[in-house]
């Protein structure tokens, strides 16, 4: 996997320091690197649409958390693209990688020594009087929940 995506958590710096701190060992191992535009610009380097990431990379590196993680997950949900998960906030459930251990995840990963655990995504969608109105591809869980008044729910 010499194409490889980065994403940041939107709004935090950290992905970006992170990025420049890695970014030229990256390259030095022979990687097209390609980073979202809100990160990169952070990092003051030119960025790409998260949108367009999926189709360019053999995998995409998450720096941030498992909110990222999910978001990233349902950008490639109907693409072959790995996800290597850093965490950079809290628990970190679903991104298992430390910051501080990405270089050695990356060598595994980079000599194709690093296991790939294949996840499942869901389909969910929102019915209303036998039409959906929403449809959403997840990953991990579907949360339903009540909006403002109590109501009554059939499942």
């Amino acid at each position: 996997m010499k194409k490889i995506g980065i994403v940041g958590k939107t709004g935090k710096t950290e992905p970006a320091e992170m990025i420049k701190e890695f970014l030229p060992w990256l390259l030095e191992q022979g990687c097209e690197v390609y980073i979202d535009s809100e990160t990169a610009s952070l990092a003051g380097m030119k960025g790409y649409p998260r949108s367009e990431i999926p189709a360019l990379v053999d995998m995409i590196i998450v720096l941030g958390g498992d909110g990222t993680m999910i978001s990233v997950a349902r950008l490639v949900s109907n693409r072959n693209v790995a996800i290597l998960g850093v965490n950079i906030g809290g628990m970190g459930f679903l991104t298992a990688v430390q910051k501080e251990d990405f270089r050695d995840a990356m060598k595994k990963v980079l000599t194709d020594n690093c296991p790939v655990e294949e996840r499942m995504m869901l389909s969910a969608c929102v019915f209303r009087h036998s039409e959906c109105i929403a449809e959403y591809i997840v990953m991990n869980d579907v949360v339903v929940n009540k909006g403002a008044l109590a109501r009554i729910i059939d499942l």
